[in-house]
């Protein structure tokens, strides 16, 4: 198998390649079960034969609307063997929003736990009958070339209104973003990975494919399982965590000594509030701070794992120089060979152009570190001054006590709009409402009533 790059001289599978490298090493380890990567790419092999009994083929979109179980990893790979598109999916989402979804891409087979009652167009297949139906002596190989536009993942972007759009990845682009993070990271064989982000979301499917590149265990948690607990359960040496996990985890002496003892604790999925930053810093937890998007197949900029805190105030770096730059309108831009395809719509896919507008505001200090202001689509104007939510959300989390805010424009007569802030406060606070009320002190100045 050829190193993943630009291009590839033969059919291309990541189980395979994982497979060939690690062989009988742990890789699927869940609450009651493990997996060698023997054992998966075996599995994915029985599973392609299963899609190509099914007629799925090269650039079909097949959806996958299950939960974060072995069964969802091992079909990701198995639609990637046949050169299809996964379209993996929320499974707790409505059913008419799924169906919506399934019809958009022009899915030709939709992969449920069981059969709904009402069809979503597609043809839907029972995950409990696909099982039953698997031969186990009969494997099917990659069937495709990949290359860095071949399309393979459909990943819904969290747009700030409207329908979201399908960012559709390449393998190729997913494989070089996996190795770039895993150096990063210092992600290596035996090391234990938290999959504890949706498969839904770049975020869950990059940690996945993290792990196969650098021969890392994939840590499963339980169906019901709060990430806190599974921390305590699986003891991971990696794990990426939201601001809401990392509190929660803050909180529990025995997690936090937990996290106190691994590699990397990589933060990522908004902007962390100031006071748990610190808090965080000062437990003495192993941070790297990150930025990125589905259209870059996951991180873009981190820190070094031995940042101080004033590089964690910042998302590092570009892992690539030149592949990021802030525009003359502040706006972020990226390019490079970890970029997204482009957005499918109805079969069609619109590819970007050279540099990709990313909608975000930000800016490099003189370290070459970048910051980022907040979404350009947030901002709205107040007795003719520009505000930027984002910096309202962060001086109001600066004040103690305060966990969170949000900033939203409400209509006013004079002035246009004004901001409103709901604020969540750490402890109950007899005195203090539970959530507060920003308003224009003189226009560009904002204050907490």
């Amino acid at each position: 198998m050829s190193t993943p790059g630009d291009g590839i001289r033969q059919p291309y599978c990541p189980a395979t390649r994982a497979a060939r490298r690690f062989g009988g090493e742990p890789f699927l380890i869940g609450p009651d079960a493990a997996m060698s990567f023997d054992e998966f790419a075996a599995w994915v092999g029985c599973l392609t034969d299963r899609l190509r009994r099914d007629g799925v083929e090269r650039r079909h979109s097949v959806a996958l609307v299950l939960p974060r179980e072995p069964e969802l990893l091992a079909l990701l790979p198995a639609v990637w063997r046949m050169g299809a598109i996964a379209f993996p999916l929320n499974p707790e989402a409505p059913w008419e929003y799924t169906v919506a979804r399934v019809h958009d891409l022009g899915c030709v087979m939709t992969v449920v736990p069981t059969a709904p009652e009402t069809p979503s167009g597609a043809h839907e297949v029972g995950l409990d009958a696909l099982l039953a139906s698997l031969q186990p002596n009969r494997i099917t190989q990659a069937r495709v070339r990949h290359n860095r536009n071949t399309p393979a993942v459909a990943v819904l972007t969290s747009g700030s209104g409207g329908t979201p759009k399908a960012a559709v990845l390449s393998l190729i682009s997913m494989t070089i973003a996996a190795q770039r993070a895993g150096k990063r990271m210092e992600l290596e064989q035996g090391d234990r990975y938290l999959l504890n982000l949706p498969l839904h979301h770049v975020s869950g499917l990059s940690v996945f494919m993290r792990c196969l590149e650098a021969g890392a265990q994939c840590l499963l948690p339980g169906a019901e399982e709060r990430t806190v607990d599974a921390i305590l359960r699986t003891r991971p040496t990696h794990v990426s965590l939201v601001a809401a996990q990392l509190r929660r985890a803050l909180e529990v002496p025995e997690a936090l000594e937990v996290l106190r003892a691994a590699k990397c604790v990589l933060l990522g999925g908004g902007t962390l509030p100031e006071l748990l930053l610190l808090r965080a810093f000062d437990a003495g937890l192993p941070l790297m701070n990150s930025y990125g998007m589905t259209e870059t197949s996951a991180m873009t900029c981190a820190t070094a794992l031995d940042a101080d805190l004033e590089e964690l105030h910042s998302a590092g770096r570009p892992m690539v120089q030149d592949t990021v730059r802030v525009n003359e309108n502040g706006r972020i831009e990226v390019r490079g060979n970890t970029r997204f395809v482009g957005y499918l719509h109805d079969g069609e896919l619109e590819k970007p152009g050279g540099w990709f507008d990313t909608g975000d505001l930000g800016r490099f200090d003189e370290q070459g570190r970048l910051h980022i202001d907040g979404r350009a689509d947030r901002m709205f104007i107040v007795g003719g001054e520009n505000v930027q939510p984002e910096a309202v959300e962060a001086e109001l989390c600066g004040i103690p006590g305060v966990t969170r805010a949000v900033v939203v424009p409400v209509a006013d007569p004079e002035l246009e709009c004004v901001p409103v802030a709901f604020v969540e406060f750490a402890t109950d606070q007899a005195n203090s409402p539970s959530k507060g009320v920003v308003r224009e002190s003189e226009p560009g100045n904002v204050a907490l009533s």
